[in-house]
């Protein structure tokens, strides 16, 4: 379903980058996502969706739609959003925008979809409310029609009270958090934790030179 749903929506809004194979994130192999705006539904690892949006909304971060109660992202979803954010700074940065909430414990899916949807329309999900009994129902008829079209919604208010500029760590040349699968890592990824150990101990060499600087201009 997920990922049927990202190929409509990169058939039909093939500028928008990102909309891979929500398989890929299973590895944590997602590539950096192309263009000025991009989508990507995002799985957790456990038995929930999740849409990561980058260009359509405060532009400078990377935004999470979690139609979940959680107050945080986990650590698998992170590495996920900075593969495909590759940013060159040292943190990355991002947003959990409020949107509306699942009722149940297996809508996250089509919620994500219909987040995705709304942004390729010009809507913002955070300043929308679905009708929850016709999301399947529109979902199917997108699938049968073979295009997909807003779900359903009418506008609330957008709440941004409590959402802040959170920050995640990158390191290497892949940009990515530290997050690692519990399996055996291969050659690439021997050679990826070189390199993160080497970032860690440079920027504790760089703080620490900082430091020394800012010691003798004071003197």
């Amino acid at each position: 379903m997920i990922n049927k749903a990202m190929e409509l929506l990169k058939l039909q809004n093939p500028d928008v980058g990102g909309l891979y194979c929500s398989t890929r994130g299973g590895s944590l192999e997602f590539p950096q996502a192309l263009g000025s705006k991009w989508l990507q539904i995002v799985h957790d690892g456990i038995n929930h969706w999740l849409l990561v949006a980058k260009g359509f909304a405060m532009p400078e971060h990377v935004l999470v739609y979690d139609s979940s109660s959680a107050s945080k992202v986990c650590q698998r979803v992170l590495s996920c959003m900075s593969s495909l954010q590759k940013t060159s700074k040292q943190r990355m940065t991002y947003v959990v925008r409020y949107c509306q909430k699942q009722g149940n414990g297996f809508d996250s899916g089509v919620f994500a979809i219909a987040f995705a949807t709304s942004f390729v329309n010009k809507e913002d999900p955070s300043s929308l409310l679905y009708n929850p009994l016709q999301l399947h129902n529109h979902l199917q008829s997108c699938f049968d029609a073979g295009e997909l079209t807003p779900f359903s919604s009418s506008i609330c208010w957008s709440r941004t009270r409590g959402e802040k500029v959170e920050t995640a760590d990158v390191f290497c040349y892949c940009r990515r958090t530290d997050y690692i699968l519990h399996s055996k890592p291969d050659s690439f990824e021997f050679l990826c934790f070189i390199h993160y150990f080497y970032s860690l101990s440079s920027r504790f060499y760089c703080h620490i030179l900082d430091l020394a600087i800012c010691c003798n201009f004071q003197y």
